[in-house]
């Protein structure tokens, strides 16, 4: 093989290793900035102004934007109390919990959002957004704010909040920071085609989970009552990959000399390859084994393109890989 197909080898491993590590890194969340709008917001409970999120309840979350100025829904001063975006210019904020006396009684607020595509089955993701708790209308801090992710929309006809198990929430205490963004980050195992993700409170109580803060002189009888800006919601697949070689040397010099898959954690294995004639020349279904570039029957096979089919599994993930092999002497 000469110098310059080396060369062109190594910049397409190259490009295929930079196309999958971005593809791992792309946010699966739509406008997960909360910086595209189909309208400026003119008013609370606008949280439909912001382009793919929307409210799956009868309460009203809130969109803020710097568009609407000097304004209860600009940034930084706006209904909520005060505070720049996490990044560029816009965030959504909810009323995590509130007790009104009265009929209605129970005040829960949610966001509700999609990712650009399915999450995939057994694959593992992580999951980042950024809370802020809004002095202009909390009085107390709770920790328990979460995200829950579905195959479908959830909704209800009320403001009662959604009894649910969020696949992460938050683990820090108690989050009463009005000046800065207190980070919530999680990983989780996708039960496969979840499109939707929902942001909020999934308890009916605060009774182990609340800390006073403040007591408004407008609020007399100190109903508890707390609220959250929202900001920079990340969801990315990492799932473990097992980057199989493109090329190895079974030359005997001591290097590359094994084509070595026993190092992933894997607990079941199939590995098989084929020459280019579609004959099967090696097959295992032994966790650690390594081809050595023979036959099943000891034959050296022949320097070529080869191709293999690698159906494994470790503790979380299934794999089905499929690609060519380069073997050189």
């Amino acid at each position: 093989m000469n110098k310059p197909f080396y060369i062109l080898f190594f910049v397409l491993i190259l490009s295929v290793f930079q196309y999958k590590y971005s593809i791992a890194q792309t946010n699966l969340v739509y406008n997960g900035d909360f910086e595209l709008f189909s309208t400026c917001p003119s008013g609370t409970g606008g949280l439909s102004d912001c382009t793919g999120w929307l409210n799956p309840t009868t309460a009203t979350p809130d969109y803020f934007n710097a568009c609407a100025g000097a304004s209860i829904v600009g940034i930084p001063n706006n209904a909520g109390g005060s505070q720049n975006a996490f990044s560029g210019d816009g965030y959504a904020g909810f009323i995590a919990f509130e007790y009104v006396p009265g009929p209605t009684s129970w005040w829960f607020e949610y966001i509700q959002g999609e990712f650009i595509q399915p999450l995939l089955a057994g694959h593992k993701y992580e999951l980042t957004f950024y809370v802020s708790c809004g002095e202009g209308y909390a009085d107390i801090a709770i920790s328990k704010i979460g995200a829950y992710s579905s195959v479908l929309p959830i909704s209800r006809t009320d403001s009662n909040p959604f009894l649910l198990i969020p696949q992460v929430v938050n683990s820090n205490g108690v989050i009463s920071d009005t000046a800065g963004w207190t980070k919530i980050s999680g990983t989780f195992i996708a039960s496969g085609n979840e499109q939707f993700i929902t942001l909020g409170y999934f308890s009916d109580t605060i009774i182990t989970d609340s800390l006073r803060i403040q007591t408004f002189s407008f609020n007399p009888t100190s109903t508890p009552r707390t609220y959250y800006y929202v900001d920079g919601i990340n969801v990315i697949d990492v799932t473990p990959e097992i980057n199989i070689p493109n090329i190895f040397s079974p030359n005997g010099d001591g290097v590359n000399d094994f084509l070595d898959i026993s190092n992933f954690g894997l607990s079941e294995i199939s590995f098989c390859i084929f020459n280019r004639w579609g004959i099967k020349v090696f097959e295992t279904n032994k966790v650690g084994d390594k081809w050595d570039g023979r036959t099943t029957s000891g034959i050296s096979c022949n320097d070529g393109t080869y191709f293999y089919v690698l159906k494994a599994k470790d503790d979380k993930t299934n794999y089905d890989l499929k690609g060519f092999i380069q073997l050189l002497r």
